[in-house]
């Protein structure tokens, strides 16, 4: 059995802890050595997609999200692996069963699970204005109509028949402004701001969301923002400033 590290990280919730089976070490003879990167590969949706989508309903759209709950533990591994999952904890060897943090296939395998999530919403809902991110699931609609919380509602219709545990304190809407990958977006004012978990700093910079979907607003980007100890992906979002 290959036995590899473990390692625990804060999640953002107080006393909350995620735990990480470090499956690169050692380096070079690592289960993730053994894994080829093309099965690695993951193509994510951005907030673009949102944006879009949030035009196309119009101003004041209204968006809702769902979180599923620990979600990588909810697909099993093949026993075949298990000898590769293997971690040695107060004295004692163990094998992990379900797909740990820290393999490298495992936002793939993951994502093609959530894309699968998705296909059933829209199927059922009959609308396709869902955005998912692995186990973050926007919904948009019109303000003028139910169909945020038709999708919201077929969600978590399926999630409850699946069996599939969702994150309750993290669930949110409808409403017309809420946080989505780490970017606050605005439906009424049409703009997205970059908020900051801080009493003295309330966001980070604003950007009109017409400007930001632009063509002339340059190349894309992946911005990870550390601040006061909170991690922020933000992904597609050109930076701090003021849109017009």
């Amino acid at each position: 059995m290959m036995v590899s590290p473990l390692a625990v990280i804060p999640k953002k919730e107080p006393g909350k802890f995620r735990l990480i089976h470090n499956l690169s070490r050692p380096v070079g003879s690592s289960v993730n050595d053994g894994i080829p990167r093309d099965l690695c590969t993951v193509r994510y949706s951005s907030v673009d997609c949102a944006l879009r989508l949030i035009l196309r309903a119009g101003r004041g759209a209204l968006l809702a999200k769902v979180d599923i709950e620990s979600a990588f533990r909810l697909l099993p591994v093949h026993p075949q692996s298990y000898p590769l999952l293997g971690f040695r904890f107060d004295g004692a060897y163990f094998y992990d069963r379900c797909l740990p943090m820290g393999c490298s296939i495992s936002c793939s395998y993951f994502e093609m699970f959530s894309s699968f999530l998705h296909w059933v919403v829209v199927q059922r809902a009959g609308l396709d204005a869902v955005v998912h991110y692995l186990d973050d699931f926007l919904f948009i609609g019109p303000a003028d109509s139910d169909d945020c919380s038709r999708l919201k509602g077929a969600f978590e219709s399926m999630a409850a028949e699946f069996g599939i545990p969702l994150a309750r304190d993290k669930s949110e809407g409808p409403v017309s402004s809420l946080v989505f990958l780490g970017i606050e977006l605005d439906s009424e004012n049409l703009v997205t701001r970059l908020p900051v978990r801080s009493g003295a700093v309330r966001q980070y910079g604003s950007l009109a969301i017409p400007s930001f979907i632009g063509p002339a607003r340059g190349p894309r980007c992946v911005l990870e923002v550390v601040i006061l100890g909170w991690d922020i992906w933000a992904s597609g979002y050109p930076g701090g400033g003021n849109g017009v």
